[in-house]
């Protein structure tokens, strides 16, 4: 980003106006072309310090930090993403924090991030200096980066952000900026876009989406000419449009095989990520709270209202900046900006609103209209961009507290410059980590004593522990079980495991809220059941060992119930004919969420609640067709925990639940009724 903080002087291109006498008499001090480009190179840094994300090199326990290290863990081992290892993020997903895992991974992980973040500040202070002079563009770019550092996915954002940008800017600019700025931006935005597809798959996704709507006609605008028609038009989109697609993709291929990945993967990496990725937001829906845990939703409805017609104002200004294009021209540009626009908010409204992380919405929207802001006229600027900070500052859930945590992040940098340039001082940091990881988890030494070398995974998550003890890894391909939303990828895992798994488990019910461990990618659970034994437990860990052959016989139906018009399925009838002995399973049919709706909005919450007031757990329609262990023999008790206790009835609710366990903190949860259910017995032992 060098050279574009090097253009900064002299506007955006010799053909454009806005250097003034003002500007002259605030750049006095930078007259020298080196010492103008050291001073900005020198502000850049700054920011990039001063915002640098506080993003804790240390390897922690729970759900979060087990994907992190299951993902650093499997760059490490040369793991393919897409045959060996499934996940929202890809190959490059360990760039989301630069955790001990490795030397390797921590120290491309530092580079990746001081990458993002001068490039971040490069970026803005050359799109703002015009509109806002330096001390302006100065402050609004820290609030930018202030605003992504906080994010606990700080990487992805601001790179997100960045491709935003720059694809607007492209379109906004086109004929101002010089050729060199305008190839320099187009290469950026497809290399970010790939990194973005192999670093987090949906956030890729959208990136490409809105280089695919601003690039092509941003080029059609430039070279199209002013007496261009329609079909001449339309060629130069089209050509746009595939030299775009055969950069990202060119890329895309050169990066995933720089980390190692087989060309055979990359297929059924890209169709499990998209399944993963759709599925998810799916099975992750909360918009009765969408602004923060407190928020209610009626002022959620007049903060999104403002930031909608905050947003909708700085793109009706921006288009000022393409007026002295013909008319043909300039309805491509407006139409083009608007999708955009709206393409991002989209997505941003899925991320933030659906997904229950409102503040991930508004850090989004900053970076949406940084683009537009900088080509509003000149007089317009400082306000509407006052205007865009207080909305930004309103709409997060704890505004003081985000912004104060900023310098925290450059006591993060210190810590892990300090550590990264220092190998002894990295290892000694490492060992140190593992034993508090140790003291944490409890592993017996009897269990670690009996695994020695064999292969082992740790289910339903908290795959640190293997990171803990040094343990050997082997893990079906959606490692964090409970992300195998749909039939394949449950059977990806299960087959995986049935062809391949490994000799030993280690099993601890954590129980996330309203998640049955054992209902999670349910296939793999059935599986597991028949073709491992529990050999040691303790209060909190149980050991799996692998059976020479399967304990399970052929399944056999024995009854179909549905919960008819009481909204009850009565089982316990069918139950009362299987063998104690015996498993039972259950297939379900008629729970529909909707794909249309799962796409545009959110997707429809099913619970299944066991007897009359017991748990109830959110169900994963996708998987509704596939074995889900109901009753187990007493071995596995430790295994399947209090959730599987037999009981004579089930039924299932659709909406939203309080957290709690009786019936009565349900909060607009429906009964369902036509929900078949088919229970199979399956010899055992």
């Amino acid at each position: 980003m060098t050279d574009l903080a090097s253009e900064v002087s002299s506007g955006y291109d010799a053909g454009e106006t806005g250097s003034t006498a003002g500007s002259t008499r605030e750049l006095r001090w930078t007259e020298r072309a080196w010492v103008r480009r050291t001073g900005l190179g020198a502000l850049a840094a700054l920011l990039a310090v001063m915002t640098w994300p506080d993003v804790s090199p240390a390897v922690g326990t729970g759900l979060d930090n087990s994907y992190l290290g299951g993902l650093a863990m499997a760059q490490k081992m040369g793991l393919d993403f897409g045959s060996e290892i499934l996940f929202t993020y890809g190959p490059l997903g360990f760039l989301t924090a630069n955790d001990f895992y490795s030397a390797e991974t921590s120290l491309l992980a530092f580079v990746a991030v001081a990458g993002v973040q001068l490039s971040a500040a490069c970026t803005y202070l050359w799109l703002f200096r015009e509109r806002l002079h330096w001390w302006g563009a100065a402050v609004f770019a820290l609030v930018l980066l202030a605003l992504g550092s906080t994010s606990y996915t700080s990487f992805s954002v601001i790179a997100g952000g960045l491709v935003t940008t720059w694809s607007l800017t492209l379109l906004l600019r086109s004929r101002t900026l010089s050729r060199a700025q305008w190839w320099l931006l187009a290469a950026a935005v497809s290399t970010m876009t790939a990194v973005l597809l192999l670093h987090k798959f949906n956030y890729g996704f959208f990136a490409f989406v809105i280089a695919l709507g601003a690039l092509p006609v941003a080029a059609t605008l430039r070279w199209a000419g002013d007496g261009a028609g329609w079909w001449r038009i339309l060629r130069l989109a089209v050509v746009a449009a595939v030299s775009l697609a055969g950069a990202v993709f060119t890329t895309g291929l050169l990066l995933w095989l720089l980390t190692g990945q087989a060309w055979s993967s990359l297929a059924d990496y890209l169709r499990f990520s998209w399944q993963i990725s759709e599925a998810f937001a799916a099975n992750n829906s909360a918009l009765d709270g969408i602004v923060g845990a407190s928020r209610p939703l009626s002022e959620a409805r007049v903060l999104v209202a403002l930031l909608v017609i905050g947003v909708t104002t700085v793109v009706v200004l921006s288009t000022k900046a393409q007026e002295t294009l013909p008319h043909r021209l300039r309805l491509l540009a407006v139409g083009a900006l608007g999708g955009c626009v709206l393409i991002a908010l989209f997505a941003l409204f899925k991320q933030g609103f659906v997904r229950h992380q409102g503040d991930e919405f508004y850090r989004g929207v900053a970076f949406v209209v940084a683009a537009p802001l900088a080509s509003v006229r000149a007089r317009l600027a400082v306000p509407v961009a006052a205007m865009i900070g207080l909305l930004l500052f309103a709409g997060l859930s704890r505004p003081v507290e985000e912004l104060a945590a900023v310098p925290g992040g450059m006591a993060s940098l210190a810590r892990a410059s300090a550590v990264l340039v220092d190998p002894s001082g990295w290892e000694a940091e490492r060992e140190a980590q593992q034993a508090e990881l140790r003291a944490q988890y409890g592993i017996p030494d009897t269990m670690i004593d009996r695994i020695g070398n064999g292969t082992v995974q740790v289910l339903p998550w908290e795959t640190n522990a293997v990171w803990a003890y040094d343990l050997n890894w082997k893990p079906v391909p959606v490692f964090q079980s409970y992300h195998a939303y749909t039939e394949a990828l449950d059977d990806l895992n299960a087959d995986s495991l049935v062809n391949a798994g490994s000799r030993f488990i280690l099993w601890q019910e954590l129980g996330e809220q309203y998640k049955q461990p054992t209902w999670q990618s349910p296939r793999l659970m059935y599986e597991v059941v028949c073709r491992y034994g529990v050999v040691e437990s303790s209060p909190t860990w149980q050991l799996l060992e692998r059976l020479p052959e399967s304990r399970c016989g052929e399944p056999e139906v024995v009854a179909t119930v549905d919960t008819g018009s009481g909204n009850v399925a009565e089982i316990g009838d069918a139950l009362a004919e299987v063998d104690d002995s015996d498993l039972v399973v259950a297939t379900f049919e008629g729970l529909d969420p909707g794909r249309l709706r799962s796409i545009l909005m959110e997707g429809e919450q099913f619970y299944v609640r066991w007897g009359d007031q017991g748990a109830d757990f959110r169900f994963v329609p996708g998987t509704k067709g596939q074995f889900h262990l109901l009753r187990l023999p007493d071995e596995w008790d430790a295994v399947a925990g209090r959730s599987l206790e037999v009981v004579d009835r089930i039924s299932f609710l659709s909406g939203s639940i309080d957290p709690g366990e009786a019936a009565e903190h349900e909060r607009g949860a429906t009964p369902l009724n036509g929900v078949i259910v088919t229970l199979w017995r399956v010899p055992y032992g």
